[in-house]
């Protein structure tokens, strides 16, 4: 049982009361995604063979319908999926570890707040835990045994053919998808730490399956430079990726200032430092109020790559700090997202929109929603440029009512599109890089969790902020009320 002293309650009656009150500005929104991650959670169910944890679908599909439809652009035949070795034909089908682990933190934060709100997070942890459980079903009956994740799986059957091994889509293992998974394992096991939920020998074993995400990127992806890790390995030879990368770093930073944070142990102190060293090589000053961070290196693992300059790096870099934990200055990350809205901002090629959202990069082009609402969060965290951050998600939310596909066979207002222009979006890293306008599930995550943020219901919405402390109960409450603690009894 959960014991709350009584300042606590206090503060915690507080946040209910006072975020109810802001819930109605985007509680539609919030409600939307959520029916939306469900059904991306549930869809296979029926077709899964027994026993297999559910992997979430990463594009909103009725399988019941042919694919791809022909309103979507640019023509598929030759294109594969950002970051995939998959035909775009295979899409209906399959499941991202990334978008698995921002559903499953989705379900956390929902529980979170549960707990915080006195109502029951049992069916929300337990919705985290299953996916969650998929990713070690998968790491567990991959052809490598080492504990590596793949950028993606066919998610209405975890195992081939022969059922042996995993269902292998996209074969990539990447340093930021691995990350992203050990940083989803942390928050469900802070979060159930705290409301009791499983005992205490279950949950060290999901704790000690995010240590060996964080030992698996120590082993395989640190260089002969001691600053930042490589992007881990590609396709079915599994060749190592001798690159790396701003946003993997910030991934990486983030997984060992959690692992730290519950375990205390140095090791993931030294993981930090060492991710948020090449992070901080990357800033490139431009003046007094701009800058900007750099995709990360050439091969060499060295050299800075010029080009593209991408929005991730800009808005993570800026999420992934919390009170004297930062993973760079504050000063850097106000002239990073200064650098951000005056570079990045786009709409769509065809128009249509009210307003302009954020392309992935540069030399990219369109607005991609994902992208948009994480720069939103972000600019809402540092408490810069708020406006901005607001007509971002008013945009969004225009997007959730009016530019959800027709041909998709899903109701209206449910999920976000990963990008409403119905020519596609292109993020500027090779010919195959589009994403389409298809109902999405990271893009629906993060416009969740960027509602979340935007009415302080929450501070901790944010994913890339570190868990509090051991032993720390940290309320952030509305209206600037001051942060309340309690130790675990």
């Amino acid at each position: 049982m959960v014991r709350i002293s009584w300042p606590a309650l206090l503060s915690m009656v507080l946040m209910v009361h006072l975020g109810n009150a802001w819930a109605g500005d985007h509680e539609d929104a919030i409600n939307g995604m959520n029916s939306f991650l469900v059904r991306q959670m549930d869809w296979f169910d029926s077709a899964r063979p027994s026993g297999q944890p559910p992997l979430t679908q990463t594009f909103g599909w009725d399988t019941s319908l042919s694919f791809p439809p022909p309103e979507l652009n640019p023509p598929p035949a030759s294109l594969t999926l950002p970051n995939a070795r998959a035909p775009l034909t295979d899409m209906k089908w399959r499941g991202d570890t990334y978008d698995l682990s921002l559903t499953a933190i989705w379900f956390t934060e929902r529980a979170r707040l549960d707990l915080i709100g006195g109502t029951d997070p049992t069916a929300n942890l337990g919705r985290a835990r299953e996916l969650l459980d998929a990713g070690i079903f998968l790491e567990d009956h991959d052809p490598i045994p080492d504990g590596r994740l793949r950028a993606a799986y066919w998610a209405n059957n975890l195992l081939n053919l022969a059922g042996t091994e995993s269902s292998i889509m996209a074969p990539d293992s990447g340093t930021g998808n691995i990350a992203w998974s050990g940083i989803a394992l942390t928050r469900f096991v802070d979060v159930a730490q705290r409301a009791g939920y499983l005992d205490s020998v279950t949950r060290g074993a999901y704790l000690d399956t995010a240590k060996e995400k964080g030992q698996w990127i120590i082993d395989n992806c640190a260089g002969s430079d001691p600053c930042g890790f490589t992007g881990g390995y590609e396709g079915w030879s599994q060749t190592p990726f001798t690159w790396k990368s701003t946003e993997h770093n910030i991934d990486a930073w983030v997984l060992a200032r959690n692992l730290h944070g519950l375990t205390g142990e140095g090791a993931w102190e030294a993981m930090a430092q060492s991710a948020a060293c090449f992070v901080q090589s990357m800033y490139v000053d431009i003046d007094a109020d701009t800058g900007y961070y750099r995709t990360g290196t050439l091969p060499d693992g060295v050299t800075p790559n010029p080009s593209p300059i991408p929005a991730d790096a800009q808005a993570w870099t800026a999420l992934a700090r919390w009170k004297d934990s930062r993973i760079d200055s504050d000063e850097r990350a106000r002239k990073a997202m200064r650098w951000l809205l005056d570079n990045l901002k786009d709409g769509c090629e065809s128009g249509g929109l009210p307003s302009d959202g954020v392309r992935f990069s540069d030399v990219g082009k369109n607005m991609q929603c994902e992208i948009t609402a994480s720069a939103a969060l972000a600019l809402h965290w540092l408490s810069y440029e708020t406006g901005e951050a607001d007509g971002f998600l008013d945009l969004l939310e225009w997007i959730r009512i009016n530019a959800s596909p027709s041909y998709d066979g899903i109701d209206g207002g449910m999920g976000l599109v990963a990008t409403p222009c119905s020519e596609g979006a292109w993020t500027g890293y090779g010919p195959d890089a589009w994403y389409y306008k298809l109902l999405h599930s990271a893009s629906s995550s993060w416009f969740g969790l960027a509602c979340l943020q935007a009415g302080e219901a929450d501070h901790w919405a944010n994913p890339l902020a570190p868990v509090p402390e051991p032993g720390t109960f940290v309320l952030m409450c509305l209206g600037g009320l001051a942060l309340m603690r309690r130790r675990r009894g």
